[in-house]
């Protein structure tokens, strides 16, 4: 009691009584450790999602794609576009569709998108090599996925049969791209033009808007739609950047609910295993609580003596599980992007996670201790000091 002596007696009596089985002590420790650990990697992982989700949504400049039913004339496209309310800035986008060997021998079809050699949207996330250029002629840019399956990287060739006829292009980036397929190539504008004898005509329209917003961007297609079927233009589709990002959130999300419900789990284990510890130390301590009911313990002190010592345990769990949750919760980050998305998120730590653990460890504890508690205020002076 010596190194307490400048506390509180109650509070002096509180440290020295929750070390006396050290033991017991640990294997309750242990489970509230592992509790916040999984806690904070799970939030971690939201978070860390998120970030990637900004990251990537923030790389685009677009807000809306429109698909168009066919080709069309790209300056009367950008016309209509800018023309309408609400659109700040157009850019035009060819399509076609080409087939590339696989590994296993057979043909597979992919979409081409020709990529206007002064846009200003297109600004693709890229996992190895570079992005393209203006001086680029057979160049493109595969999808990780299609990568991976494939074996092929950055600086490989790759043969293309378009409209028929084969041809070699130099693969100069792989790209990551959540609302991409692996059939997606991106390649040259002008270069796609001239392989398919198309040069004037495109497929898909990007724009930037005022307003970007799931409800907002809805009323704006409309009215682009209107606009274009009043030039005998027909828009088939739509995206909206705003909404992909919604629907790429709420489907991680689902993941996150029920990680965290394994969290919430092992607490309430951790919670019962600390009752359980208290009620324990109840008992054994009968004798002393007997003592200090005949010194004039009152029973709001020796409730407050029992909650201090759980109080203190989930405290020390949560010192604990805070160092140890940083390294686990970066393993955990990169194993769930590679195994869920298919690529690494970029590892953002909840210190809100932290937080918010140390407030459900701190209210656990509190009241798994709560009642071993009052069980103990309920002793009388006779029935301690009698226990043997």
């Amino acid at each position: 009691m010596g190194r307490f002596r400048r506390l509180p007696p109650p509070l002096a009596l509180s440290l020295r009584n929750t070390f006396r089985r050290k033991a017991r002590v640990m294997l309750t420790l242990i489970t509230l450790v592992l509790s916040g650990v999984m806690f904070t990697m799970i939030l971690t992982v939201d978070d860390s999602f998120g970030a990637t989700i900004d990251s990537i949504f923030d790389m685009q400049g677009d807000d809306i794609s429109l698909y168009m039913d066919r080709a069309y004339d790209p300056e009367t496209l950008i016309e209509i576009a800018e023309a309408t309310p609400g659109v700040l800035s157009a850019e035009v986008y060819s399509q076609r569709w080409a087939t590339t060997p696989l590994e296993s021998g057979e043909k597979h079809q992919v979409t081409l998108r020709g990529v206007p050699s002064d846009t200003e949207m297109f600004s693709p996330r890229i996992i190895s090599g570079r992005n393209l250029r203006a001086d680029d002629e057979r160049a493109v840019l595969v999808n990780s996925t299609y990568a991976d399956d494939q074996g092929i990287e950055a600086g490989d060739a790759i043969t293309l049969t378009i409209l028929g006829a084969d041809s070699v292009w130099s693969i100069v980036g792989v790209t990551l791209d959540i609302n991409s397929t692996t059939d997606d190539f991106f390649v040259p504008f002008a270069t796609l033009a001239r392989e398919t004898e198309s040069l004037h005509r495109v497929h898909y329209v990007q724009l930037t808007v005022a307003n970007p917003g799931i409800e907002s961007d809805k009323e704006l297609v409309g009215a682009l739609s209107d606009a274009y079927a009043e030039h005998h233009m027909g828009v088939t589709g739509h995206s909206s950047s705003v909404e992909s990002r919604q629907q790429n959130v709420n489907l991680f999300g689902t993941l996150t609910y029920t990680l965290m419900s394994m969290a919430v789990l092992a607490a309430i284990v951790g919670s019962i295993g600390l009752m359980s510890t208290m009620s324990i130390n109840v008992v054994e301590r009968m004798r002393e609580i007997g003592v200090m009911r005949s010194v004039g313990a009152s029973s709001p002190t020796i409730v407050g003596l029992f909650v201090a010592e759980g109080t203190l345990l989930g405290v020390l769990s949560w010192l604990l599980a805070v160092p140890l949750s940083i390294p686990c919760a970066a393993l955990f980050t990169s194993v769930v992007g590679l195994s869920v998305v298919g690529f690494p998120l970029d590892f953002k730590f909840s210190t809100s996670g932290v937080a918010i653990w140390l407030a459900i460890v701190v209210a656990l504890s509190a009241l798994a201790s709560l009642w071993p508690a009052v069980k103990a205020s309920r002793v009388s002076v006779r029935q301690s000091l009698a226990y043997e």
